[in-house]
């Protein structure tokens, strides 16, 4: 049975962070506007390079850029929850997919889920999102990890994610 997103899930954000006629910003600068636009109060801190090294280190693996420069500017300091009841990560809780979610994986990131790292959980992990971080034709991708028969590719980047995600967050279920 394939699971069917109640339609509310589906309407479009009210509070974009940015019009869509207005030229792109970065990922966090749109999701920090978003934030401030939507009165989430989280609480997000800049980072060291030293900081962002270490969860490269634990997982052997290299940030995506616009990920890297996510967390290196935007890197909340606590639990949160945002319009959507989305509890975005700082760089202290980033874990891979083995170490968060454990072995039974569906066949979407078959062999590669230690390069998935999560970064946004929803309403105190019903589902999650995560970004690969591998060295392959999945590099930057964002999937929704919801189960195995609900596992998905919801972006082609953070960037994608965070555009979809503050405008139209239906688009990233």
């Amino acid at each position: 049975m394939k699971l069917r997103w109640p339609e509310f899930l589906r309407w479009p954000s009210f509070r974009s962070a940015v019009p869509d006629d207005q030229a792109p910003l970065p990922a966090r600068d749109e999701l920090q506007c978003w934030w401030r636009r939507t009165a989430a109060g989280i609480v997000a801190e800049d980072v060291t390079d030293a900081q962002i090294r270490a969860p490269e280190a634990r997982y052997d693996v290299v940030l995506p850029e616009d990920f890297r420069d996510y967390l290196r500017c935007s890197s909340p300091v606590e639990f949160n929850l945002d319009e959507h009841f989305g509890n975005w990560w700082g760089i202290r809780e980033i874990k891979n997919i083995p170490d968060e979610w454990g072995p039974e994986i569906g066949p979407l990131v078959p062999g590669r889920a230690d390069q998935y790292l999560f970064f946004l959980d929803h309403c105190f992990w019903a589902w999650a999102w995560a970004i690969s971080c591998a060295d392959d034709e999945s590099r930057g991708k964002v999937v929704l990890i919801a189960g195995i028969e609900h596992d998905k590719v919801v972006a082609d980047s953070f960037t994608d994610f965070v555009r979809k995600y503050t405008r139209s967050w239906g688009d990233v279920l």
